[in-house]
Order: structure tokens, then C-alpha cells, then sequence
């Protein structure tokens, strides 16, 4: 047992000169209280432990050394506590002391080594703890061999820098989330809540088909806070996927219906001038039955300015081929155009960023004699 303790009353506890600290508490630098670590035998080992835990913890980034001196063992016997203390003996500890955050352990002197535990209470948290074994020689709390085995075990005890939490919203995207530029994680369907280091951070979410999109948090310690991002879609993104050749052949087919629609249209333009040309019209009106019969027999109209049967009988050969090839490029036309848009309409939302798909229609008409193209701009 630590020699030169004594209880005054069944309540009091030992107190020394408050400790210094680097930091005053505060919601960005919550504080840790170190209890005395509690020996059977090694008193020096126990002194050196509990000082240099001390000095790390004003060194300890984002962390601060509370203010008091406590024996761990005046403590439990105070309050009557069972050895070692169980989590109802913790939580009146903290509530004696005034402490959120607290470090209590043991030490003492096995085969030449120095062999202990450190717990860390933190209120609402619960506790954790590592073991220490090191040489039994490392009596000076300056010891830098200790201060690093001391260093090691905060790190272990407090994860490091007091943590926060952000709550993230980004539409319905599914990517990565990235903390100051490093990966973090990854938001599914446009949520993810990660844990932080406190202090101003940049979160970035970046996604498929999506423009990175960032923004500035500043988290409290144990603290959270909500950010909302809104990502803006963006054409040919790059994707981890590779080419999207669904969207590669809709718009090759698209764009192979215009081309057949303007086939279509210049043969339609083509009949369109033979029936309209003044030299047929006249022919056309000096003979009875079919034109194009009449002009094969050699048949002469009496009208002036009429085209001569020879004339009439190509151009009639022309208007049929072209009659044709206009409902050949039509036909093509659409089910190539038809083909395309169905393509993109049944496109999957995770294959896709912005779609024009549903904005711009290309709708060939026809009409006996003649035809065209109708282009069609939705918004």
C-alpha cells in the first residue's frame, strides 16, 4: 500500500497543490483528470508513472490536464468502492472529483518488470484501458522511455484527438467522402455520418457522373454537426466504370436517323419538283389518262410548252424512284430515331448524368407526294 496517506474522515480526500495545465478546459479542449496511480510496493515507479502521465496529457493535441492532485486509493476506500472499482464506483468518482474524463490505473514491480493498467472513464462513453510492461528501472518521470511508453498508451486510451461527428446529405448519390483531402469513407444513396478530429474540416463528397462538391464544418469535440451538399450532375464524367456504350449506341442511332431523315427529305424534295415543273404540268394537261403511260406510248400534248414524251418518261422513271427511296429513309429513319430514344429512356438513374434525351425529338412526316422533318426542342 502507498505509504504516507492518510484519511481524515470517511469522506475526505487528498488534495495537494492544484497541477498546471497548458490549455484551460474548454468545448475544443475537453480536460482529462489524472488520478494518482495506486501501488502496493512500487512507489517509485507509481510517482514517475502519474507525473509523466501528467505533462503528456498538457502535451496531448486537442486534450487538456484538469486541475487536482486525487489518490486513487483514498478515493475507493472514501466511497466505499469494491477493488478494483466497477462502473457504478467510476461514475462516483467522476462525480466526486467534477471530472467528465478521467485516468486511474495501477502499477507494480513483478520479475523486474513494472506491470500495470490505465483506464480512461469517459462519461456517457463507458471506459477503455491498455496494460503497461516495461522495466522496472524507469523511476524518473523525464525518463524519455517512458514518456514514449506513456505517449503510446494515451494514443491507445483516447483514439487520438477528441472526435465529433458530421452528418452528411448529398441528394441520392452514391461515392466517397473525403476529410482535408484524404479518404474517409463512403455515402450511399446521398447519407453518410462519419467521425472527425475536432476543429474546421473540408468534406468532399465525389461521385460517378457528379462534379466533386465540398464544404467548411468546424466540429466540437463529442460535438455534431450537419452538412448538406448538393451535387451537380455533369456530362461525361469521368467514371471508374469506363465507356457508357448504351449511350455511345443511343446517340449513334439518333444521329444515323437524322441522316436517313434528310434522305427522306431530299427525295421528297425531288418529287416534289418534277410534279411541280411547268414543262410536266403542261404535258400533263394535253393528254387524257395516265401521264406517265401516255408518255411511254409516245403520246404528244397539244399544249404549248409541254415537255416532250422522252422528257416526261425519265422524269416519270425518276419521280418513282424517288417515291420510293423517300419512304425507305423514312422508314429507317424512325426505327433508327425510335431505336436511340429508347436507348436513353430505359437508361439506368446510376448509368446516367444530365439526359437530352427527353429535350430534343426528331419526327420525320410524310404525306403522299411529298415530306420533311420535324425537329421538336422540349424543355
Amino acid at each position: 500500500m502507498r505509504r504516507g496517506l492518510m484519511l481524515l474522515g470517511p469522506f475526505l480526500i487528498l488534495a495537494s497543490p492544484s497541477v498546471g495545465f497548458a490549455d484551460p478546459p474548454s468545448p475544443d479542449t475537453p480536460a482529462i483528470t489524472v488520478v494518482r496511480i495506486k501501488t502496493e510496493d512500487s512507489d517509485a515507479q507509481a510517482d514517475a508513472l502519474t507525473t509523466a502521465l501528467q505533462a503528456e496529457v498538457r502535451n496531448l493535441a486537442g486534450w487538456s490536464l484538469a486541475e487536482g492532485d486525487y489518490s486513487l486509493e483514498v478515493l475507493t476506500m472514501a466511497l466505499r468502492c469494491p477493488w478494483p472499482p466497477d462502473a457504478a464506483c467510476e461514475a462516483r468518482i467522476a462525480q466526486e472529483i467534477k471530472a467528465d474524463r478521467y485516468i486511474w490505473g495501477t502499477i507494480d514491480e513483478k520479475s523486474g518488470k513494472a506491470v500495470g493498467t490505465l483506464h480512461l472513464w469517459q462519461r456517457d462513453q463507458g471506459q477503455t484501458k491498455v496494460d503497461l510492461s516495461y522495466a522496472s528501472n524507469l523511476t524518473e518521470a523525464n525518463d524519455e522511455t517512458l514518456r514514449q511508453i506513456v505517449r503510446e498508451a494515451l494514443a491507445t486510451l483516447t483514439g487520438g484527438p477528441p472526435k465529433g461527428s458530421v452528418d452528411i446529405r448529398a441528394g441520392d448519390v452514391n461515392g466517397q467522402v473525403l476529410v482535408d483531402g484524404k479518404p474517409v469513407g463512403t455515402i450511399q444513396n446521398g447519407k453518410a455520418t462519419i467521425f472527425v478530429p475536432a476543429g474546421t474540416r473540408r468534406i468532399e463528397v465525389r461521385a460517378p457522373g457528379y462534379a466533386p462538391v465540398s464544404g467548411d464544418v468546424t466540429v466540437h469535440p463529442n460535438g455534431s454537426v450537419s452538412l448538406t451538399l448538393h451535387p451537380v450532375a455533369q456530362e461525361n464524367a469521368d467514371s471508374s466504370e469506363g465507356p457508357n456504350y448504351r449511350r455511345i449506341g443511343a446517340y449513334s442511332a439518333l444521329v444515323a436517323g437524322g441522316a436517313l431523315a434528310i434522305g427522306g427529305v431530299y427525295s421528297s424534295l425531288q418529287v416534289n419538283s418534277i410534279n411541280n415543273d411547268n414543262a410536266f404540268i403542261a404535258y400533263r394537261e394535253g393528254v387524257e389518262g395516265d401521264v406517265c403511260e401516255a408518255a411511254k406510248n409516245g403520246v404528244y400534248s397539244g399544249k404549248a410548252g409541254a415537255a416532250s414524251p422522252q422528257t416526261v418518261e425519265d422524269k416519270c422513271a425518276a419521280s418513282d424512284k424517288f417515291s420510293v427511296l423517300q419512304w425507305v429513309f423514312y422508314g429507317l429513319s424512325a426505327v433508327s430515331v425510335g431505336a436511340g430514344t429508347y436507348l436513353l429512356v430505359t437508361e439506368k438513374p446510376d448509368e446516367k448524368g444530365p439526359s437530352t434525351a427527353n429535350q430534343l425529338q426528331v419526327l420525320p412526316t410524310a404525306v403522299r407526294g411529298g415530306g420533311g422533318l420535324d425537329l421538336r426542342l422540349k424543355f
